[in-house]
């Protein structure tokens, strides 16, 4: 499917919007802040779906914040809260009129929902400090729902004009029903019901927004078609939801009658009536925000069955195209096992679409040699175009040609251990600015962990005393990374996404050893990166055993796992 991309670019035609507001004395008089929107639209279109035809809303918030940076904390939304954005005909307008800071060192940033105050939307607080997040609800009924977007945050700006884009925040699930008989059978579909999650909680971040939906009950979620009939050789979408993008413990319930006897059918002819109760959502299915899932239900006489078409992007940039890679069994790639010998085996992935993580695995997946040991599983074969880290082995030979990169069998570290990257309630002397890289989607997470011992040894503190994960990534891991390779580190944030990408197909093969990656025993399964924000905050990767993990910033005494790799 064609997706939709919806972003806000400065268009001339587009008219500058403006309000005063708390902060008076910080506003030019001559340069109002000015908002426009546009929807890229597709040949599939749903009336549901927000386009450039159908937006006439949006609320807007935006934080103050002087001459500093906003830095997630001590902020609120002073300077606009929830201000609505109304489009009449071609021309939107706000008021009262805004204007940007006198003071051009100073900075506003910028949130935006649409559309403005729509059913099921709570926002936080205008007293609410750091990155503003919305809670919503979704409306039980099928026609009351609606295409919920959120934007990428615009921070630190002043002066220019502002280009927000805007992202669908939830998951588009289609119900289709098929017809599975060959003959004549007259059936009607009398009512269908899906349960699902009812509510999550949409924060902001520096790159996007993530949703938590850990303490969100279910719901029953009803359609508007019924008293369906099921022509025969058809197949008909019946029904389009918005739901949250979480679709843990999500069941279907439906009745339908067929009229004629199961075997035959009959004159005069009975009525049978099938109930299905509580049924499961296919298992490998996801719901991810911005994706579209159909779901196939093929409707027989004697029962049903549903199938899964995942992974239609409904939130598309068209100047991407995915990257689909095949592979044959002696392929060096993703998810193939790694010895202690340095040596690899087919760990069974056929194809992999590079974009989504999505893939296709030999069946049945093949096991791992015997007489040997497995010690990791590939997990990016080749040299990432982000690394540009200077790789020695751990006999401290250069490692010129790179192969690829391995993960751990095992978490190293748990929640309530002695701590993260610093030990937990440890010496403040260990809290300072390292100066690993921060770009969240590099491969420099051995540069990073090497630069957090080599700084620590020159101001005298590189111990356990000090620092937890780290040191004990260097020191007393094990299994022993072999020695050809550059020995086990802590993955940056770009290659913990990675592993979470991936997951599916690195879960097989660490199926096959019997064991796991989905993250630390906390309530977050969290892992950790070697990626640094600032002194005292780091980032770990939360959610991992679900289909929402996100980055998330913490303090670098939090408890909590890492998942060591090696490069070979």
């Amino acid at each position: 499917m064609k997706g939709i991309k919806l972003f806000t670019p400065p268009l001339a035609s587009l008219l500058l919007l403006a309000a005063c507001g708390e902060t008076d004395d910080a506003e030019h008089r001559t340069t109002p802040i000015g908002f426009s929107t546009r929807v890229t639209e597709t040949g599939t279109t749903r009336a549901e779906e927000i386009t450039t035809a159908n937006l006439t809303s949006m609320g807007i918030l935006a934080s103050f914040t002087g001459q500093t940076n906003f830095d997630g904390a001590n902020v609120t939304p002073g300077f606009m809260y929830n201000q609505p954005v109304t489009k009449n005909g071609t021309t939107w307008t706000y008021t009262p009129l805004k204007y940007w800071p006198n003071n051009p060192e100073d900075k506003v940033s910028f949130f935006a929902y649409a559309p403005y105050n729509a059913t099921g939307v709570t926002l936080s607080g205008a007293d609410h400090t750091g990155y503003p997040y919305l809670t919503y609800e979704v409306p039980a009924a099928e026609a009351n729902q609606t295409d919920l977007l959120a934007s990428l945050p615009l921070l630190d700006k002043n002066g220019e004009n502002l280009t927000f884009t805007m992202k669908h925040a939830l998951t588009k699930v289609n119900i289709i029903v098929k017809d599975g008989e060959s003959d004549d059978t007259p059936k009607v579909l009398n009512s269908f019901t899906l349960k699902a999650k009812s509510q999550g909680r949409l924060t902001y971040t520096t790159n996007g927004f993530n949703w938590n939906t850990n303490v969100s009950p279910t719901t029953t979620y009803t359609i508007t078609q019924s008293n369906f009939n099921v022509v025969k050789g058809s197949t008909t979408t019946i029904a389009t939801l918005y739901l949250i993008p979480d679709k843990t413990d999500a069941t279907f319930s439906m009745e339908y009658t067929v009229h004629g006897t199961i075997e035959t059918g009959g004159i005069p002819p009975p009525v049978h009536t099938v109930t299905v109760t509580d049924k499961p959502m296919p298992e490998a299915s996801e719901w991810k925000a911005g994706e579209e899932v159909n779901y196939t239900i093929t409707i027989k006489k004697a029962g049903v069955e549903i199938d899964a078409d995942t992974g239609n992007t409904w939130e598309e940039d068209t100047n991407n195209h995915a990257d689909i890679k095949t592979y044959i069994a002696g392929d060096l790639k993703l998810g193939d096992y790694y010895y202690s010998d340095g040596t690899y085996s087919d760990g069974g992935l056929r194809a992999v679409n590079m974009t989504t993580g999505k893939c296709l695995l030999e069946n049945p997946v093949p096991d791992p040699e015997s007489g040997k040991t497995c010690v990791g599983i590939v997990f990016y074969a080749g040299k990432h175009p982000t690394d540009d880290c200077t790789y020695t082995t751990k006999d401290g030979d250069n490692m010129e040609n790179l192969q690829g990169y391995a993960v751990s069998l095992d978490n190293l570290g748990e929640v309530f251990q002695t701590g993260g990257w610093i030990l937990f309630s440890g010496p403040s002397q260990a809290k300072y600015v390292v100066g690993t890289s921060t770009d969240l989607n590099d491969y420099k997470g051995y540069t990073n962990t090497h630069l957090i011992e080599s700084t620590a040894i020159e101001r005298g503190i590189w111990s356990t005393s000090y620092f937890h994960l780290p040191y004990k990534v260097l020191n007393s891991f094990t299994p022993l990374a072999p020695s050809a390779t550059s020995g086990w580190y802590m993955p940056s944030a770009g290659q913990v996404q990675d592993l979470y990408k991936y997951r599916i197909a690195l879960r097989s093969s660490l199926t096959k050893l019997g064991k796991k990656m989905t993250g630390s025993t906390s309530s977050t399964y969290t892992y950790w990166t070697s990626t640094e924000v600032d002194a005292n905050n780091a980032y770990k990767f939360d959610y991992f055993n679900g289909d929402n993990g996100h980055l998330s910033i913490y303090g670098k005494t939090g408890r909590d796992a890492t998942r060591p790799v090696f490069t070979f």
